[in-house]
């Protein structure tokens, strides 16, 4: 499956697609929404008083959006430990390295 990654017809397309992935709850082409939909639903699953935990997978460009910043102030404020985000730190974006694009800086102080 690994080798049709962001091919046309593949399961893995460029972006999470919950139509093609079993797994994939929601459709996060926008950097930044990711966080924002897995606290919201980490905030419902609290609110349920159901035992589940949210995974959100991000990369080094999708950091530097505002939205993410706000949303993990939100998992914060509700103090969601059931959302675990992960972030892909590789130095990388679309654009090219982070570092010449919109470096996010030390993350462990944020």
């Amino acid at each position: 499956m690994l080798n049709t990654y962001d091919s046309l017809d593949s399961p893995l397309p460029g972006h999470p697609n919950r139509h093609k992935l079993p797994g994939i709850e929601a459709n996060t082409s926008f950097l930044g929404h990711g966080l924002a939909i897995g606290g919201g639903m980490a905030l419902a699953g609290k609110i349920d008083e159901k035992n589940y935990k949210v995974y959100v997978l991000m990369g080094d460009g999708e950091i530097t959006e505002g939205s993410v910043w706000e949303a993990a102030e939100l998992a914060n404020h509700y103090k969601l430990d059931n959302l675990i985000a992960i972030i892909d730190r590789n130095g990388f974006q679309i654009q090219g390295n982070t570092k010449d694009v919109l470096d996010a800086g030390p993350l462990l102080k944020k």
